[in-house]
Order: C-alpha cells, then structure tokens, then sequence
C-alpha cells in the first residue's frame, strides 16, 4: 500500500495508527476529506475479466484493483455493463457526474469515444470537480485523444492534471508508472515531440524543441509521458538482443522489478523460463545480483525518470532497416474521411523478395463503401507517406 501525502505536511497513509481494519478505512475515510474535500468514489465499466478491471494501479494514491480497493479502504463503487458503455459511452461520463466519482480508468480508446460521442449538450450538464484522477492505459496512449477529451470536456471542470497515462501490464498486477502528485495535484501529462526518423532507425531519442522545425525537413512525433515508476517498482530499459541495460533516451526492452510481477505462466515452463526472474547486466557493468527481472515485451525509453513507451517489440514492422509501429501508422490511416475510426489495422507482410511490407485493413465508412477500391486506395496512401 502506498500512501498519498497530505499538502504541506509529512502525514501519509503510514502514520495513520490503527488497531483493526474498521478502525482503518475510517481513518483513511478521514484522510481524504482532510486532503481533497471528499470521500472516494469509483465508478468503472470495465469487464471484471480484464486485468485493467480487477488490479488496476491507480496513479495518485497508488491503490490497487477497481474491485478490490473499496471493499480494502471501505470506499464506494459504481460498475457499470460494458455493454451499456459500447451502446452509449456517454453513461460512463454522465455517471462519474452523477454519482461525485473521484477515480475511473479506461484504455485510451474509451477516452476517444467518450468524447466523439458525447453531444454538447450533456457536456454542459456535467460535473467533475471532485474528479482525482482518470487514469489512461492498457493500450497506446494518443496525444490527439487526450487533447480531444480535455477539448470537450473542459466546459464541465474536466482540467489537464485529471487525465493520468499510466503503464501496466497483467503479468506485474498490474501498474508499473504513473504520475506522482505534486502537492495535492499532479502534474499535466507531459508530452513531447521526437525526430520521426532517428525513433525510426531505434536511435537515441531526439526532442525536437520549439522552432527546430523550420530548420530541416525532419518529421515529428508525439509521445505521451506514462509518468515515473511507482513505489518499490524498478524500470529498466534494456537491449533486447544484447541484454545488457541502456541509458535514458535510448530505445529498448521495458524490464521491471517488483514484489509485484508473477512468478510465472501457469504450466508453461519454456514461456516462464524466457520472461520471468531474469538477471541483467547494469549499466556500470555489473550483475542484477539477487534481484530479477521481468521482460515485458513493450519497446520504449526513460527520460527524465519518466517512462515512455512507443511499441510491442513484436509488433514492429521493419521495412528497408527501419521500425515502424503499427499503431503510428493506424493514426495516419483514420485521418483519411473515407475511414471509419477505431477499424483500422496495420500489419507486416512478406513482399516477393522474402523482404517484409507493409499491410493495412481499414473499415470503410458506409456511406462511401461502393467507391472503387483504387480511388480508395489513392485516397488512404499519402496518409501514410506523410506520416512514416
């Protein structure tokens, strides 16, 4: 359990003294009226059977599990079906308002939609002032989303700070980053702008500052921060074929350490063997000792202490010596009108030279289905071009 520090005190979660759990989430009750004014609430409608639904590690108070947390710490929860959420995502919304609910998470595609799909007039209806922290994971994070959600939502006292990108996967249990408070309130996500082709040739990262831009024709990309390890978690970010540890700004495998992560597949030793309670070689040279580590599967890199993650090692596509990731290019495709938003796939495919290629399945919008398949085509290609 990790605690949330009071402003301008040193009080946390641990000097809280206690005798017996009642005793406990009264207490903690108390501690959060003293800190934000209010007691906790949670709403959420994710499947129970999902990890992000059942141990999610909530970023500003660390709690652990959207199930698990009100019945440990004696808050309330609001679950909602998901089915109600696909059929009309502006339920999720209108309940966190309705019902004064701090904390909800949800992957980055639910924020998407939420916003698309919420008319002005309910916005104006809204309240989200007692609103904590809306945490944002389990999928890739896109600066658009988070800019299109603050966009609508902003009118009804949704703020920068509410919105926290966070990294998890369910073999950790599942949080490994978020963002840490400063004082009662986080920090803004933070997002920054890379050099397209150096994250292309998996390169030490290059930010590209205010005005550079005029200066070369370099392309940029946006990455959202997923904020700093959480308490007792340790992140690396290592070399996939060398396996020895990078320095900040340099791409490579996300590993991780905690009393958190599995201990393994159940009944699959060769998979178990290959991912968990694995040693590395630091960067100083030196040997993990008795601590192991986790291999996560995801490409990304530290700056600044904060994790940025940009792939799945497996997912990337390589064409002519150079990464791509296949949610960069699914972004540029759903810029295209004739697409429908959220039907987009990309993929790698073998090319006549036993070379790889690039594939891509888009979900035509229905009003434009019978148009012949080239104009389509034409249509969707300087999407990509202009992108990668």
């Amino acid at each position: 359990m990790c605690g949330a520090f009071h402003p301008g005190t040193k009080e946390s979660l641990y000097d809280l003294p206690v005798e017996s759990y009642a005793e406990f989430t009264e207490k903690y009750q108390e501690f959060l009226v003293s800190t934000w004014g209010h007691r906790l609430r949670f709403f959420s409608w994710l499947p129970v059977t999902h990890d992000m639904g059942t141990s999610l590690s909530c970023v500003i108070l660390r709690l652990v599990g959207m199930l698990c947390v009100p019945l440990f710490f004696g808050c309330t929860a609001f679950l909602m079906s998901p089915v109600d959420f696909v059929s009309a995502p502006d339920l999720w919304l209108a309940g966190m308002s309705k019902f004064g609910c701090s904390f909800t998470a949800a992957p980055d595609f639910a924020y998407a939609l939420a916003a698309r799909k919420t008319s002005d007039d309910l916005v104006s209806e809204l309240n989200f002032e007692k609103v904590m922290a809306c945490v944002n994971g389990a999928e890739p994070i896109r600066p658009a989303t988070i800019e299109a959600f603050l966009q609508k939502f902003s009118p009804a006292g949704f703020e920068p700070w509410m919105m926290c990108p966070a990294y998890g996967l369910a073999e950790h249990t599942v949080g490994v980053t978020g963002r840490s408070s400063e004082g009662r309130k986080p920090r803004n996500p933070r997002i920054i702008e890379v050099n397209q082709r150096k994250l292309a040739q998996g390169d030490t990262v290059e930010i590209i500052m205010p005005g550079a831009k005029s200066e070369g024709a370099m392309r940029a990309k946006l990455i959202v921060g997923c904020g700093e390890p959480h308490q007792g978690v340790i992140v690396k970010i290592v070399d996939p074929k060398l396996l020895h540890e990078l320095p900040e700004w340099r791409i490579g495998e996300v590993w991780v350490s905690s009393h958190s992560a599995a201990s393994g597949y159940f009944r699959c030793p060769v998979e178990t063997a290959s991912t968990f309670n694995l040693h590395l070689d630091t960067a100083d040279g030196a040997v993990s000792g008795d601590r192991t580590f986790l291999r996560t599967g995801d490409l990304g890199f530290l700056g600044d202490g904060e994790l940025f993650i940009t792939g799945r090692l497996k997912d990337v596509i390589i064409i002519r010596g150079c990464n791509y990731y296949p949610q960069d290019i699914e972004e540029a495709v759903e810029r295209c009108a004739a697409v429908r938003k959220g039907g987009v796939m990309a993929f790698a495919i073998s090319t006549v030279n036993d070379g790889e290629g690039l594939g891509v399945a888009a979900e035509i919008q229905s009003k434009i289905f019978l148009n012949p398949f080239a104009d389509l085509a034409f249509a969707i290609n300087p999407c990509i071009v202009t992108t990668v």
